[in-house]
């Protein structure tokens, strides 16, 4: 995995740029935001406090595409970044959590280490297929058991049962999980990640006259601007109150409600309260949870 604190995380021998890449779109009638990500892509986890923020406060739009960060250990590895075997992983992500804020419990790589990521961007898919609504719900579950939880989601069983979780039929989701169809879409996502002019996670495409492409850990202001300058249509901003903000989500950690309601820990977490979300220890800090 090529990771680091400004590009993020890119799928092997992968050039990421580090300021906006620029591509032709066609015309669109509505603004369209193309989330790259991958479930186990510690980056990803970091942003979660903006993209939070984002989400929240416009009106937008959003695609995701699971690009698939390990396809294994066989023959792949970081070797710039020290990450040769899944150990290694173990002190890139407590960096991660040093710098983002962001819990994590690096544990599973010496445990009970996942063996890829492409069996868990196709879970995505699958609920996407079975229920779309669901999708990023389910994916946001896959991280906590990943990043909090210290759980191997790279796994037939777990990932079947978090889908159960969410209320998804397990039958169904199971069928579609190891299928064509969903290695056929896996595939394509891939190829439009590439053809979109991005090969790193988290990329955040911004789609308009042209399709601006803004990849790793950038502050706010950055997408904000991005969302701004969109040619075709400038979204709507959203004014919820605190409450509502909360309400949309159901765990929280304390940098994302600290982002997102834009005020400090004691602030925060008295509207966590208020709420009604509950603390959970974990990761060695609190998962608030409805």
């Amino acid at each position: 995995m090529n990771c680091n604190d400004e590009i993020g995380c890119a799928i092997p021998d992968a050039e990421v740029k580090k300021t906006i890449t620029t591509t032709e779109a066609v015309n669109t009638q509505q603004a369209e935001l193309i989330f790259v990500t991958d479930p186990i892509c510690s980056a990803c986890w970091a942003i979660e406090p903006i993209w939070r923020r984002l989400l929240l406060t416009y009106e937008i739009k959003v695609r995701y595409i699971h690009g698939g960060l390990l396809p294994g250990w066989q023959g792949f590895g970081d070797a710039k970044n020290g990450i040769l075997k899944p150990t290694d992983v173990i002190p890139h992500w407590r960096h991660v959590a040093e710098y983002s804020g962001q819990p994590i419990d690096p544990s599973v790589w010496a445990i009970d280490p996942l063996s890829n990521s492409h069996i868990i961007c196709k879970a995505a898919i699958a609920v996407r297929l079975l229920q779309s609504d669901l999708e990023a719900v389910y994916v946001r579950l896959i991280r906590e058991q990943l990043f909090l939880h210290a759980v191997n989601v790279a796994n037939d069983n777990v990932l079947i049962s978090c889908a159960r979780s969410i209320g998804l039929d397990a039958d169904a989701f199971a069928l579609l999980l190891n299928s064509d169809k969903v290695a056929i879409l896996f595939d394509d996502e891939r190829q439009e990640m590439i053809s979109l002019g991005s090969r790193g996670f988290p990329s955040l495409v911004f789609k308009g006259d042209k399709n601006n492409v803004l990849s790793g850990c950038l502050p706010y202001e950055s997408y904000a601007d991005a969302l701004k300058v969109l040619t075709n249509k400038r979204p709507n901003k959203r004014y919820l109150t605190d409450l509502q903000k909360l309400h949309a989500f159901n765990s929280w950690t304390v940098k994302e409600a600290t982002e997102v309601l834009q005020h400090n820990k004691d602030q925060a977490i008295a509207l966590l309260n208020a709420a009604g979300f509950n603390p959970l220890s974990i990761a060695g800090a609190i998962l608030w949870i409805k």
